[in-house]
């Protein structure tokens, strides 16, 4: 048991680094709101007008180097870092689920705040052409 809450711990510190890392690299992509018209290699968007957000995302999944590994090293590793703060708040060890107390209940809010809020997206998908 010792063992596995050692694992646990250095798991989540991992993925709480990658996470900051990550989102540091992300964060220099990021614009602020309002509308743009697309001007990036994505053929389908181009000349369309889309939320700079949107735009942003294109671009880094497309043209920012590593982008999308970033993304995608971001995003799991933050919905990691969900699962192992929510699941031992649940009471995952034993076979009877514990009340959640003060800390449990805390560790439970931090875990599924983001997923509530709609951080936990994919990256935007890339049309096929027919």
């Amino acid at each position: 048991m010792r063992l596995y809450k050692t694992l646990m711990s250095e798991m989540l510190v991992y993925c709480f680094v990658v996470v900051v890392l990550t989102g540091a690299f992300l964060a220099f992509f990021y614009p602020s709101s309002g509308q743009t018209f697309y001007d990036g290699p994505y053929e389908p968007l181009r000349g369309a007008e889309v939320s700079a957000a949107y735009a942003a995302e294109v671009e880094i999944a497309f043209e920012a180097p590593g982008g999308r590994l970033m993304r995608q090293l971001h995003q799991w590793s933050s919905l990691l870092f969900l699962v192992g703060i929510v699941l031992p708040s649940l009471g995952a060890r034993s076979s009877m689920p514990r009340p959640l107390g003060g800390e449990q209940g805390s560790r439970f809010a931090v875990g599924v705040t983001p997923s509530i809020r709609g951080r936990c997206r994919t990256a935007p998908r890339r049309r096929r052409s027919p």
